[in-house]
């Protein structure tokens, strides 16, 4: 394997917005949770 083939991450949609991952690449995931809250009534 080359040091540039295109790996996948397993989400295809992903893949296809990167254009893949390469080897060696850096991946950061930044993940914001927002609380909801319902009001019953």
């Amino acid at each position: 394997m080359a040091a540039f083939d295109r790996i996948l991450s397993g989400i295809p949609e992903l893949d296809y917005a990167l254009d893949n991952i390469r080897l060696g690449d850096n991946v950061v995931w930044r993940v914001t949770l927002r609380m909801i809250t319902r009001s019953s009534g």
